[in-house]
């Protein structure tokens, strides 16, 4: 993410920026919906803070953002 320009602060802040995705021919990422896929693999995987994966907590700010009943 530093490559773009984006800090670490930031990326914690605006978790989708971890979303970001290439079109990285070395893994056949060549189309925009590959693209696309690769992204949301990252998100699924990658870490957002110490416990969490940035799913989750998208997730998280979601729920909390809609006063979602707890097991929603």
């Amino acid at each position: 993410m530093t490559r773009i320009g984006a800090v670490e602060e930031d990326i914690v802040e605006n978790p989708f920026l971890a979303g970001y995705c290439t079109f990285d021919q070395g893994k056949d990422v060549k189309t925009f919906p590959a693209a696309l896929l690769d992204a949301v693999a990252f998100i699924l995987e990658s870490e957002s803070g110490e416990s969490s994966t940035v799913h989750l907590e998208l997730r998280r700010r979601i729920l909390e953002r809609i006063d979602a009943e707890e097991g929603y």
